[in-house]
């Protein structure tokens, strides 16, 4: 299995489970763009803010149980981007760019949220299959709620949303 959500589900024992695997291309750019230190934070945080728009991400298979939700954050002049159909280079920019990503009902260890995070993005899933896996997904209640209000606030305290130690790193 690849994950621990997975694993229970099937009863496959924890020394099969493999962990999820980052292109080092993904990580270097982390490192290189947003300022990615090795204990999750990030060196500049002014710099990558300067970088961040209001702009959420919603991984493609996400896009229809957030739709109400993407049309309040539309309301308040939030670009709701359904990604689909990017090339790698034209998706790490748009993770670079945008201050949230969601995922939602994750049937896996699903790579936009943690390559996202990586990019600085604040990351908002539900309790739903691998998204209410603590040892997968390692974020705060608040970030497995979904709700306008508080992806919202994540946009408005970007600063001190990505450097919540409730975000995965």
């Amino acid at each position: 299995s690849h994950n621990h959500w997975l694993a229970r589900q099937a009863f496959i024992p924890n020394n099969a489970i493999l962990s999820p695997y980052v292109t080092p291309s993904i990580v270097k750019h982390a490192v290189d763009k947003a300022g990615l230190l090795p204990n999750g934070s990030f060196k500049n945080l002014s710099d990558l803010a300067s970088q961040k728009q209001p702009i959420v991400l919603v991984d493609s298979d996400s896009a229809f149980s957030f739709a109400s939700v993407s049309r309040q954050l539309k309301d308040a002049n939030v670009t709701v981007t359904v990604v689909k159909g990017y090339s790698r280079d034209a998706l790490v920019q748009l993770q670079l760019k945008a201050k949230v990503v969601v995922d939602l009902c994750m049937r896996g260890t699903e790579r936009m949220g943690l390559e996202s995070s990586l990019q600085g993005a604040v990351f908002f899933t539900d309790a739903c299959k691998t998204g209410a896996d603590k040892y997968d997904f390692p974020v705060s209640e608040r970030h497995r709620t979904i709700s306008a209000q508080g992806i919202l606030k994540a946009i408005h305290n970007y600063a001190e949303e990505v450097m919540d130690l409730g975000q995965m790193k």
